[in-house]
Parts: C-alpha cells; sequence; structure tokens
C-alpha cells in the first residue's frame, strides 16, 4: 500500500529538513513534498492532490490558511505556527483549517503521529458527512418520490402517531401535515379511527409484515370515500420496528361503477329471462294450435308431417325453457336435454298408438354448449330420434318387444362433441342415398351438420339396426 504523501508548505528550509526527517524516518513513514511559497503550493495542487497539507503560517506571499480555498475540502490543512493566541486560533478555524500546531522541538518530534491522527480523523469526519449528505439527499429523494405519487401516503411512529404526509393525503383528507404530525388516528371519528388503531396494532404485532385491506376514510368535503390501504412497517437502524408507512388508494368511483354494473347486469337478466319466458310461451301456443289442428286431420301422411313439425317445435321449446329456468343463457347443459326431449318424443310416438314402441337408453356425459350449439344440435337429435321411432321397428320387424331400443349418446372427444343415435332394428334402407335427398328430415340434419361445420356418418350396426354419428367441433367458449 502507498504511503500517505504529505505536502509541506514552509519557505524555512531548516524547518522543512526538520519536518521531513521526523515524517519520512519516523512511525508514520510517510512521503513528503516541499512548496516554498504559496504560489508554488498551488501548481502543486494544480498536477496532484496530497493526502495533508502541512503549512506554515507566515509565508513570503501570504499566510497558510489560504491554501484552504485551493484544497477545496479534499484534503486537510494543519497549520503551523510560533505563537498562537485565542483570537488567531479563531480565525483559522473559521476559515476552515483542520487543526494546528504550534512549533517547538516535541511538536516535531511528534509529528508522525500528529499527522497520522489528523488522517485518521479526516478520513472518520469525512466518512460522516458522506453519510450525513447520502442520508439527506435520500430523504429529499424520497419526499421528491412520496410528493410526485398521487396516492395519499402517510406514516406514523411505533405508538401510532402520524410522523408525516405528502401533499395528496393533505388534499384527500383536508388536514395539513402541521395539523397531523404527532397525532394519533383519533383526529379521525372514532367509528374510523378505531378500525385504523386495530389494524395497526395488528400489522406491528406481525412485524415485518405487510396490511392491505378494504374500509372507508372521511374526505376532505367530509363525505366518506370508499378505498383500499396497504401498509407495511419499517425497521429502525437495530432492525426493530421503528413504524408504519401507508398509502389510501381511492376506490369509491370504481365501487359506485361496479354497483351500477351490477344492477344493468341484474335487469338484464331478468329481460333475458322475460324475453326466453315469452319465445317459450309463444312456441307453445304453436305446439297448442299444431295440437289442434291434428285433431281435426285424420289421413296418416298428413299426421305425420304436423307431428314432426310440432317435435321441431318442442325441441326448440325445450330450448328456452330450460335456459328460463337455469338462469344462465350463455350455455345450456344438455345431459337434462337430451332426457327431457328423448321422453317427450317417445311420450308423443306412444299416444299415436305405433306398434314397437322401443325403451330408450341415454348415455350423455354433462356437456355444455353454447346457446349457437345447442339449438342446431338439439334439432338434429329430434330429427334422429324421430326417424328411429317412426322407421326402426316396423310391424315386420322381427326383434322381440322388449328387446327393442333407442340408444343416444353424447360426450367429447378430444376437441370434438359426439351425438350418436343407434337402434337394433331392421337398419339402413338399400336406398338410403336417394331417401336421404327426399326426406325433410335428412336434408335438416345435413344443413344443421354443415351449419356447425361437422360431419353425418351413417352405418349398420353389426348385430342388426343402424347407427348414425354427428360429430362437430367444440367451439372455443363451450366445455
Amino acid at each position: 500500500m502507498e504511503k500517505p504523501l504529505i505536502l509541506l508548505v514552509d519557505d524555512d528550509p531548516g524547518h522543512v529538513e526538520l519536518l521531513r526527517r521526523s515524517l519520512e524516518r519516523g512511525e508514520g513513514a510517510f512521503r513528503c513534498a516541499v512548496a516554498e511559497n504559496l504560489a508554488r503550493a498551488r501548481e502543486y495542487l494544480a498536477e496532484r492532490l496530497p493526502d495533508l497539507i502541512l503549512a506554515d503560517y507566515r509565508l513570503p506571499d501570504g499566510v497558510g490558511k489560504d491554501i484552504i480555498q485551493d484544497a477545496a475540502g479534499r484534503v486537510p490543512v494543519v497549520i503551523l505556527t510560533s505563537h498562537g493566541d485565542e483570537q488567531l486560533v479563531r480565525d483559522m478555524f473559521q476559515a476552515g483549517v483542520f487543526d494546528y500546531v504550534t512549533k517547538s522541538p516535541e511538536s516535531f518530534v511528534l509529528m508522525p503521529r500528529i499527522v497520522d491522527w489528523a488522517l485518521r480523523e479526516w478520513r472518520s469526519r469525512t466518512a460522516r458527512q458522506r453519510a450525513e449528505t447520502a442520508l439527506i439527499e435520500q430523504g429529499r429523494f424520497l419526499n421528491a418520490l412520496m410528493e410526485a405519487i398521487p396516492l395519499p401516503i402517510f406514516y406514523k411512529d411505533a405508538q401510532g402517531c402520524y410522523l408525516g404526509c405528502n401533499k395528496a393525503f393533505e388534499h384527500f383528507t383536508g388536514f395539513r401535515r402541521q395539523d397531523i404530525e404527532g397525532k394519533s388516528v383519533f383526529l379521525f371519528p372514532q367509528e374510523f379511527a378505531e378500525i385504523y388503531r386495530d389494524r395497526d396494532e395488528e400489522l406491528l404485532r406481525r412485524h415485518p409484515s405487510m396490511q392491505t385491506y378494504e374500509f372507508r376514510m372521511p374526505g376532505a368535503e367530509g363525505a366518506e370515500r370508499e378505498v383500499i390501504f396497504s401498509k407495511a412497517t419499517f425497521p429502525d437502524a437495530k432492525g426493530d420496528v421503528a413504524g408504519i408507512v401507508g398509502a389510501a388508494l381511492d376506490i369509491t368511483e370504481r365501487k359506485n361503477m361496479e354497483k351500477n354494473l351490477r344492477r344493468s347486469l341484474e335487469q338484464n337478466q331478468i329481460l333475458l329471462r322475460e324475453v326466453h319466458h315469452r319465445v317459450k310461451n309463444n312456441l307453445q301456443v304453436v305446439i297448442s294450435l299444431l295440437s289442434l289442428q291434428l285433431a281435426e286431420v285424420t289421413e296418416p301422411h298428413l299426421r305425420d308431417v304436423l307431428l314432426e313439425s310440432q317435435s321441431r317445435i318442442r325441441a326448440m321449446a325445450l330450448i328456452q325453457e330450460q335456459l328460463y329456468r337455469e338462469g344462465d343463457f350463455s350455455r345450456l347443459d344438455f345431459h337434462h336435454y337430451v332426457s327431457s326431449l328423448v321422453s317427450q318424443l317417445i311420450a308423443a310416438y306412444r299416444m299415436e298408438e305405433r306398434p314397437g314402441s322401443p325403451a330408450p337408453r341415454i348415455e350423455v356425459e354433462p356437456v355444455s354448449l353454447t346457446l349457437e350449439q345447442a339449438i342446431p344440435l338439439g334439432l338434429i337429435l329430434n330429427e334422429l330420434v324421430t326417424n328411429c321411432l317412426k322407421h326402426a321397428f316396423p310391424e315386420s320387424c322381427p326383434r322381440p318387444m322388449e328387446e327393442r331400443e333407442i340408444r343416444i349418446g353424447l360426450r367429447c372427444e378430444s376437441d370434438h362433441v359426439l351425438l350418436e343415435v343407434a337402434d337394433n332394428g331392421i337398419g339402413l334402407p338399400p336406398d338410403l342415398e336417394q331417401r336421404r335427398t327426399r326426406s325433410l328430415g335428412m336434408r335438416i340434419i345435413d344443413t344443421l351438420t354443415r351449419q356447425l361445420e361437422g360431419v353425418v356418418r351413417l352405418e349398420d350396426e353389426a348385430r342388426g339396426g343402424a347407427r348414425i354419428r354427428v360429430l362437430i367441433p367444440a367451439l372455443r367458449d363451450a366445455t
């Protein structure tokens, strides 16, 4: 490590020689540079900065303390004087001299120790000054930061008394900073203050910790405001709790907006329920009119046409009824819908006293569909089950009555939904393709499947009967 450099400013060669011997060969083992007057000392300082300046008080071109301005607080200056009276000492210290030494044989001998002490004390003072300056600058920065934040900010000591706040807090509460300093939360109305105090005590018990809660706060104009408090403890130099710093976020407008949105949503829900209820009722009126018409019709083909139309309308009405009952107008639980629709179709089939009423076997997983999926898929299911009831078990069917069944399945497969209707009847007819183009029911199935971007697959069962599968992609908002 390089030895400290001492600049000797003295025009007496004898004194300089004594100082050099003492400093370079003594306990301190310092290095020395020499300037015989102030002008030479200033030239030296312009080129290099020593660790300490040891200057004689009287010099040919001035006094030693004049070098202080050139040192600019970067280097300690120690003055050597032959005799220092009280006024002279006061003047030197006021000028910024770090210390002074009265010339004597003893002081020249002790000079290494004097210089060593001066360097250590200078470093200590400089470190303290830097720390104090850093604290002051940090305090100014934090104060500027706190003032720049638009949220009301406050800080308290460990006893819950306010130490300060920012301007946003003043504007929000109507209290000036000097009005709250040293005061407790009971400067607010008691109903608020007791909650604030209890929360602060809870936070202080768990130091270090943070706390966030929603409560009210009196505003500057007397009106209560809804706020979210965010608080945290901060430590002292020993790590013990020193106090609490907190901020308040005004959410009154957001709360009011949420209430308005909730009220609007409730009104819209009521309106939608009413719309679905009225649609269901109107469809029921149409179904009733068709029932009245059926009572007047005896021709079998015409009755079939009216019955099929009625079942299609009933399939849509059932969706409206279920939406109204469940209250969720964005999705439909298709599991319950399938059971209800199949039960209605079989009941209507039996009322027509048709032979060979099959038993339904429903294997439907819980699948939610959007309204855009549910209505087309419900109509497709209606056509498929109706076709089974009409054509799968004619009078010539050899299957015993108690073994006849229709199987309805619905499940999710990867990113698709599979609807499957199968029977153990006579199977698909040989002229299926011709019937597919002529039959209104099959055209409805094909059209609605394309609308859902799906595919229809028709195949004979190995043990007799037919199976029809409708595969549609699951939409992103369906589960």
